[in-house]
């Protein structure tokens, strides 16, 4: 996953894609459903840290 987020970010994605991949990679590969994760404040806190570099 997280090559997979900075592959996209270091492309310009936005919040919404990062939030997709971090979706599918918690229900995919963990077995998370999509409502147990809060992927906004996620990919916000991954975006802010990238700025910030």
């Amino acid at each position: 996953m997280a090559n997979k987020i900075l592959s996209h970010l270091h492309k310009g994605a936005d919040l919404e894609k990062i939030q997709n991949i971090i979706a599918s990679d918690l229900v995919a590969v963990y077995g998370f459903y999509r409502h147990e994760i809060d992927t906004r404040s996620s990919a916000q806190e991954i975006i802010d840290w990238w700025i910030a570099l």
